[in-house]
């Protein structure tokens, strides 16, 4: 995936947005540029891993989105987000998504949205004793 990632970055580079589109590679200028011969060479010769990288790359985000949506539905606005054990485990999820680890992204994303739910539901019993019967 490495590789992949240095071809994503030498296409911004050169000022091109890759995206996937169906079964094949969209390639737009944001200069009005044409593609380098040579560049448009190297991308056809890697569509298939371009194409596999951005499905793994939308799989990613929308494990991390979906658990963003489920916590904001339990979010306690005065809640403190940086704890050592929050700061933590989201340095453990930068990792997994930059390793290119599914796997271990659901399971830190997982375990996150499991700390940050009890720290929501703490707070909010801790905010109604403070409000009385």
């Amino acid at each position: 995936m490495t590789d992949v990632r240095v071809l994503v970055a030498k296409a911004s580079a050169y000022g091109l947005l890759l995206s996937p589109e169906g079964s094949r590679l969209r390639v737009d200028s944001v200069t009005g540029e044409p593609v380098p011969a040579t560049f448009r060479t190297e991308l056809l010769a890697q569509k298939a891993d371009l194409l596999a990288y951005f499905a793994w790359r939308d799989e990613a985000i929308e494990i991390v989105c979906a658990a963003m949506r489920r916590l904001a539905d339990h979010y306690v606005v005065s809640c403190p987000s940086g704890s050592p054990e929050l700061c933590q485990v989201d340095a453990a999820i930068t990792d997994a998504f930059w390793k290119g680890d599914l796997p271990g992204l659901r399971e830190t994303v997982g375990r996150y949205e499991d700390i940050a739910t009890q720290r929501f539901q703490l707070l909010a019993a801790e905010l109604k004793s403070q409000r009385g019967p």
